[in-house]
């Protein structure tokens, strides 16, 4: 029986990939070329996926065994990115854009295997670190912006947020370490330098730290930081019992106290530097009365530093 019926069919709406294919507009050497690397495309869209569900069997292995948290391992993380940024080195593929993929592949795998959310010190519609946050973790991950770093520092204590962004050392409002020194139990440290691939000026000038219940990892190349206590005790005293004892220390910040007469000294050492390491205990040892308050703050990779930019 006959289709009696006036309605048309519409023809299918054509791909973008189909209209870069048409031989009728296209040279067929640059269509040959196309189909080579949808077909690739159409490969690391499988193998992205495949990535996934690995990751998801990870996360569940992780819950599984009593794993709660954020599962962020900012040590491996920065292995991976490292390892990319070399490998893309000297080829003709940008590596500080590669590597800027692999950042937002890791970011989304981890939102995979547990919640994240982020608490950014912005105040007064400074963004900087808002947009910071953003390129690190992703814009699909939940970013807060908060008007001073100890809001910052209390919404991660609070476990309102998994990770808290906060501003260099060199910034204003920059004495968060003071606070987070102070905290008592499970606290947060630091595991990470945001950004963590950047030209020196652009590091210098937007340089930022990630705190969180994370434990940070070794690796290659790292920091580690402290804040320590001290009534009135030399500057030149407090390094040469670090050097004693085999490490290579510099101060980053200092706060006088005056009202309480205290003294606040945040340390940076070379490499990573565990918080029952024998050689503080040795400092500490060393120092004795002096120090008031020891307080491990954390330790990260150091970022990769890449050629300055016009």
């Amino acid at each position: 029986m006959a289709n009696t019926s006036n309605k048309t069919s519409k023809a299918p709406v054509a791909k973008r990939a189909d209209k870069s294919l048409d031989e009728n507009h296209v040279s067929p050497e640059l269509i040959k070329f196309r189909k080579e690397i949808d077909a690739i495309d159409a490969e690391l869209i499988a193998l992205i996926n495949k990535r996934c569900n690995i990751v998801a069997k990870v996360g569940a292995y992780k819950k599984k065994n009593g794993a709660t948290g954020c599962f962020i391992r900012a040590g491996r993380e920065a292995d991976m990115v490292r390892y990319v940024h070399e490998e893309f080195t000297g080829t003709k593929f940008n590596p500080v854009a590669a590597a800027a993929i692999w950042r937002l592949i890791i970011a989304a795998s981890t939102r995979i295997e547990s919640d994240l959310r982020v608490a950014v010190y912005a105040p007064d519609q400074q963004d900087k670190l808002f947009w910071l946050a953003r390129e690190y973790f992703g814009s699909f991950t939940e970013v807060s912006k908060h008007p001073n770093s100890n809001r910052v520092v209390g919404e991660v204590v609070s476990g309102k947020a998994e990770v808290g962004i906060l501003p260099a050392f060199t910034d204003e409002d920059a004495d968060w370490w003071v606070t987070l020194s102070q905290q008592e139990g499970d606290a947060p440290v630091v595991f990470a330098q945001v950004p963590f691939v950047a030209s020196k000026s652009e590091t210098q000038r937007f340089a930022s730290f990630a705190i969180g219940r994370i434990e940070p990892e070794p690796t290659d190349d790292d920091v580690t930081l402290l804040a320590i206590h001290t009534g009135d005790v030399s500057i030149n005293k407090l390094m040469a019992g670090f050097a004693t004892a085999g490490l290579k220390a510099s101060r980053v910040q200092f706060i006088n106290h005056t009202a309480s007469g205290m003294l606040y000294h945040l340390i940076k050492l070379e490499g990573f530097v565990k918080a029952d390491d024998k050689r503080l205990a040795k400092v500490q040892e060393q120092l004795g009365e002096l120090i008031t308050l020891w307080k491990w703050l954390g330790a990260y990779a150091t970022p990769i530093l890449t050629r300055e930019t016009c």
